[in-house]
């Protein structure tokens, strides 16, 4: 699926978080303040446009694919993007059961799913040693 398929469900998210108390207007456009950090994440620009925070938020949440699994394999310069998305995740679906390392994986479950979340710099070791990861499941 690519992006626009969640264009639809961008709307609905964006309102459901924002009944949480999460979503704060700043500067004309809508944002997510997060502890920690001295950016918030946007979801909704000025203009009323949305952007990747927006997509990926709404992906985590449809599940669309139903998986048991969903593995993000990004380079360093997408951690706090990352990181900060990971950091609403707990809204829809619990506290994050496990952290090692920020850019290593978090592992999220709840109604028996488990959200793998990997972050490897893309060198073949790494690559290696994710199948060998997935392979032990």
């Amino acid at each position: 699926m690519g992006e626009s398929f969640y264009n639809p469900y961008i709307p609905g998210v964006i309102e459901e978080l924002t009944h949480k108390g999460l979503v704060k207007e700043s500067a004309g456009a809508r944002a997510i303040f997060i502890e920690g950090y001295c950016v918030p994440l946007i979801v909704v620009k000025r203009d009323g446009g949305y952007n990747y925070a927006s997509t990926d938020l709404v992906s985590l949440c449809l599940n669309e694919e139903k998986a048991d699994w969903i593995i993000y394999v990004t380079d360093s310069s997408q951690e706090q993007h990352f990181t900060m998305i990971f950091k609403v995740c707990p809204c829809f679906y619990g506290q994050p059961n496990m952290q090692v390392g920020s850019r290593l994986l978090i592992i999220c479950t709840q109604k028996s799913l488990m959200w793998l979340l990997a972050f490897i710099k893309g060198r073949m070791e790494s690559a290696f040693r994710l199948v060998k990861l997935m392979s032990f499941y």
